[in-house]
């Protein structure tokens, strides 16, 4: 019995010495996810502009979460991820005229730097002389970008408004 106490105890000695004795150095973020930032640049297109309010730009009939089937205004925005940590962006949109009907605008195209680690993806540019960070989650081959008080543009009744609504941008690597 001594015997089996004796060798219980060297193995569970010998299993805690081998588990403890492994590679410590932290492992890479890239490693786990399979992205790294020479995977991650490159040039997304905007394909979906969801918004939690739902509405009828187009006047069809049928409101939708999706702006983008609701108006062009939105078509070919495009996010460019530099090798060299550099980003570019277009900005793209529906207003509201003077004589309240929608028209689109154009910004003009943002520039600034990024940083990759895990799943998130970080966007910093200076815009007016304010430093604006804009944090997205990397899903396969999909950047979202999440805003949960942001203003769109809706039609409740027959006049085009302001509306508050939460806002989801997805941009899928082409």
């Amino acid at each position: 019995m001594k015997r089996i106490k004796f060798l219980a105890v060297i193995t569970m000695f010998s299993a805690a010495l081998f588990t403890s004795c492994g590679d410590t150095e932290p492992v890479d973020p890239a490693v786990l996810t399979g992205n790294t930032n020479e995977e991650v640049a490159g040039r997304y297109k905007l394909t979906a502009f969801n918004t939690d309010v739902q509405t009828d730009l187009n006047r069809d009939g049928e409101a939708s979460s999706n702006q983008m089937s609701e108006t062009t205004c939105f078509n070919n925005m495009f996010l460019t991820l530099n090798e060299d940590l550099t980003f570019t962006a277009d900005s793209k949109g529906v207003d509201i005229s003077q004589i309240n009907s929608l028209q689109c605008f154009t910004d003009p195209v943002i520039s600034g730097t990024w940083t990759y680690s895990g799943s998130t993806l970080t966007l910093t540019h200076t815009e007016d002389s304010v430093v604006i960070t804009d944090v997205l989650t990397i899903s396969g081959d999909e950047l979202i970008l999440r805003e949960n008080m942001g203003t769109i543009v809706g039609i409740p009744i027959d006049t085009p408004e302001f509306l508050s609504s939460g806002i989801t941008m997805i941009y899928t690597k082409q």
